[in-house]
């Protein structure tokens, strides 16, 4: 599996999983590191046919974005970033040759991922580049469906049943019952 038994880089993720870099075989994962009764090594590899394997098998960095806890791995050919531990065919890689969310150099070397939850990315010859992956605060409803029939989404006051659905006092309108996952309702005279 790795006949040179190359360890370039290692790093343990929140899980307290162990993740090996190497140098020319990809990348390993020790599932339950500390228990030789369970112990087994996981290969995460190249494939030319599979555009989401690892991006290189020459390893530099590997580090765990605290937001969504995700593995990033930092090769010569770009960053890969791992979406399923359980699948080695789920990464996303980013490369200067992306049409969107390219990078400015193809070789990341070196990744941390701070107190304040950004990850940065070191590059050989390209510099430093930040990534802010936290999920802003605020996540907005237009009430697309509320605003087609009324001409408004203006919200008075709102409370959620034991469903999760919404009971929300349209201004000038009245009452309706909101589901916020089909984006549709129910006008109070309509009950």
């Amino acid at each position: 599996l790795n006949p040179r038994h190359s360890s370039h880089v290692i790093f343990q993720d929140s899980e307290h999983r162990i993740w090996i870099g190497t140098w020319g075989y990809g990348l390993t994962r020790l599932t339950d590191p500390y228990n030789m009764e369970k112990f087994a090594p996981v290969l995460y590899t190249h494939s030319d046919t599979d555009p989401h394997s690892l991006l290189d098998n020459i390893v530099y960095a590997i580090a765990q974005d605290r937001n969504t806890g995700k593995i990033w791995v930092g090769s010569r050919s770009g960053l890969s970033i791992l979406n399923y531990v359980d699948n080695p065919s789920s990464f996303t890689n980013y490369t200067p040759e992306n049409e969107k969310d390219k990078l400015p150099f193809n070789e990341v070397n070196s990744i941390i991922c701070t107190n304040d939850r950004l990850m940065w990315l070191g590059m050989l010859g390209g510099g430093v580049c930040m990534v802010n992956t936290h999920r802003t605060p605020f996540r907005l409803d237009p009430l697309e469906t509320v605003q087609k029939r009324y001409l408004t989404s203006s919200v008075r006051c709102i409370y959620q049943d034991d469903h999760e659905k919404f009971w929300l006092g349209i201004m000038g309108f009245g009452l309706i019952y909101y589901d916020r996952n089909t984006k549709t309702f129910i006008h109070y005279t309509e009950h």
